[in-house]
């Protein structure tokens, strides 16, 4: 599978996922005023917990049945920073997952264990680690023993004999050389309490950056209140960490996947560790500003149990979390075909249920939270990028108003556009227009010239991947023009009714490349999921008219050319000559749609992959 970036929204690597949310509405509190004799009077509003951002940690640094952070994990705290430093005051909270093998009490420990050596590294807190070095809990083959340190001094550029645990003469050697370089001389070269202390001391500070506000405090990590419920508890408390056992699977297999992998054995098993990766996964949520956790706290500790997550189920949640289809996958998120939603024993009124997209998480509070998360690969969205006269001048810092839809009660979105002109809208409905306003007050002042809109689309990762397009209106080029001064919301802008009017048509956008062969790679990917023919999605085939209407959306969007591109040949060959010579020579802009003219109208619109692997 190729890597995916989308500029200032969602980034995805090999170690995880970091983006934010799109932006959500909210409807305004109305308060009726109390009379004179009742002054102590008061009406009670319960504050929803509000995800603004959210990263998840894959499997890649973990190993199976383990909890011991991998040094993959450096790429993902880097970029972790990153975003959360988007969201000062707003408080995270840590949630750990496991895969279905195994038994439900097992992997609450052991997904709680993963979430707690995250939240050990992002507060510093050695003890975390010494605890899950030492004790086992509920999942005895969660071992960090010898090998942990191995690798941690491989990593620190003290090579030991091996990396399987036998600590032999090289790795004593490799412990003493590292203590040494610390000035620890005093310390002897074993595994004990005090020598670990220091490895893991300097083991997550390699993991984390050096924090750019602060480079003279040196790396960086978050503090107690940082978290959703203060961290006061040395381990971490309710609101902080928690396990969700396998009790909210992102993928279910299929029933025929499943039986392949058994009939294989032990090669089977590891094909199905490979393909189970998706549900290993620790995911990390931001809070609205300023949210604190609940006076009660859904989640309980995995030495309570598992009884307190089952009472938070949907009243069908063992439906949801095992069904398998016989020949394709379930995922949060996405939509199963009909035409492959097949069980074992037919039943079309569970078949309906369990194929709609977001049916495969057992617990009612975490489904929330991750509803609609890129984090959960949940995202369906409206992306648009605005310009101020052209891609090399993003509307940046803009100030905006999306009314989505046309019904006198539609909801309004506000923000501010990303440094590359981008905001996020989340989606209702498939095909809706979108009234969008902006301030371009800032671009006027710097005599840029009114902005055109363009689309861009989040590249889409096969199936997984859920994105949605949208156009200008059709017809004439679009024209920003000042929108009434009719709005009476409390929650408006300064000077709302002053913004410019931009009119999109969500939906309309069409394609330009028809299925992909089946012989054809999806992109460089040296360890390929082993079932993925249970996961294609079918596509019609691409009609030459919906291709011209795709190259004339984009093309009027990217400002060259006006409405007549569907109907006109001349103007059509006259607008993308133009668009050819921003990438060839003059002698080679003829006008002609080829497959690199093809691939380059995607990647100047946004579509086109961009593939980002961490150094090796």
């Amino acid at each position: 599978m190729s890597d995916i970036f989308v500029p200032d929204l969602i980034e995805e690597t090999a170690t995880g996922i970091f983006a934010r949310h799109a932006g959500r509405f909210t409807l305004p509190v109305l308060v009726a005023p109390t009379t004179t004799d009742r002054l102590d009077a008061h009406n009670r509003l319960r504050r929803q917990l509000v995800t603004v951002g959210c990263a998840n940690l894959k499997d890649f640094a973990f190993e199976f049945d383990s909890s011991f952070l991998g040094p993959q994990s450096a790429d993902g705290f880097d970029r972790l920073m990153k975003l959360i430093k988007l969201y000062p005051g707003s408080p995270i909270t840590i949630f750990g997952h496991a895969d279905p093998d195994g038994e439900a009490g097992y992997n609450k420990w052991l997904s709680e264990r993963r979430a707690r050596a995250v939240f050990g590294l992002l507060l510093r807190r050695i003890p975390v680690w010494e605890h899950l070095h030492t004790v086992q809990d509920g999942s005895p083959g969660d071992v960090w023993g010898k090998k942990s340190l191995q690798i941690i001094l491989n990593f620190l550029g003290f090579p030991p004999g091996n990396l399987e645990g036998t600590f032999d003469a090289a790795s004593k050697q490799a412990l003493r050389d590292f203590l040494d370089s610390k000035g620890l001389q005093a310390l002897p070269a074993q595994d004990t309490v005090p020598v670990r202390a220091k490895v893991y001391e300097a083991y997550m500070d390699a993991l984390t950056p050096v924090d750019p506000d602060d480079p003279a405090k040196g790396k960086w990590r978050l503090k107690p209140t940082d978290f959703l419920d203060g961290a006061e508890s040395p381990q971490g408390g309710p609101g902080d960490v928690q396990g969700c056992s396998f009790f909210n699977p992102q993928m279910i297999l299929a029933k025929k996947e499943a039986d392949n992998y058994k009939k294989d054995g032990k090669a089977g098993e590891k094909r199905r560790h490979r393909a189970n990766e998706p549900n290993r996964r620790v995911v990390i949520y931001l809070f609205e500003k300023g949210t604190r956790k609940p006076s009660t706290w859904p989640c309980p500790a995995a030495a309570k149990g598992i009884t307190g997550c089952e009472e938070r189920f949907w009243v069908n949640g063992d439906e949801r979390r095992k069904t398998q289809f016989l020949e394709h996958r379930r995922r949060f998120g996405r939509e199963t075909p009909l035409a492959k939603a097949q069980l074992e024993k037919p039943d079309l009124d569970k078949t309906l249920r369990l194929a709609r997209e977001e049916t495969t998480f057992a617990c009612r509070f975490y489904h929330g939270m991750a509803l609609h998360s890129p984090c959960e690969r949940d995202l369906k969205m409206w992306v648009i990028r605005l310009w101020a006269g052209g891609p090399e001048a993003p509307l940046a810092g803009a100030r905006y108003a999306a009314t989505v839809g046309t019904d006198p009660g539609a909801p309004v979105i506000r923000g501010v556009t990303s440094p590359s002109g981008i905001l996020g809208l989340p989606l209702f409905d498939d095909q809706v227009r979108i009234r969008l306003r902006v301030d371009v007050g800032p671009a006027v002042v710097k005599g840029l010239p009114a902005p055109l809109p363009g689309i861009v689309v989040p590249p889409r990762r096969g199936p997984q991947f859920r994105a949605v397009t949208a156009d200008a209106a059709a017809g004439d080029p679009p024209v920003a023009k000042p929108a009434a001064a009719t709005t009476t919301d409390s929650q408006a802008f300064p000077g709302e009714d002053t913004f410019l009017e931009l009119v999109l048509d969500g939906g309309a956008l069409t394609r330009l490349k028809g299925p992909r062969p089946p012989d054809q790679p999806v992109g460089p990917d040296p360890d390929p999921d082993p079932g993925a023919e249970f996961d294609a999605v079918e596509e019609e085939p691409l009609l030459e008219v919906e291709r011209r209407r795709g190259v004339a959306q984009r093309l009027r969007n990217l400002a060259f050319g006006g409405g007549v591109l569907e109907v006109d040949d001349a103007a059509l060959r006259a607008a993308l000559r133009q668009f050819q010579l921003g990438f060839r020579p003059p002698a080679r802009a003829t006008g002609d749609l080829d497959a690199e003219t093809i691939d380059q109208l995607q990647l100047r619109y946004g579509e086109q992959i961009v593939v980002e692997r961490p150094p090796t």
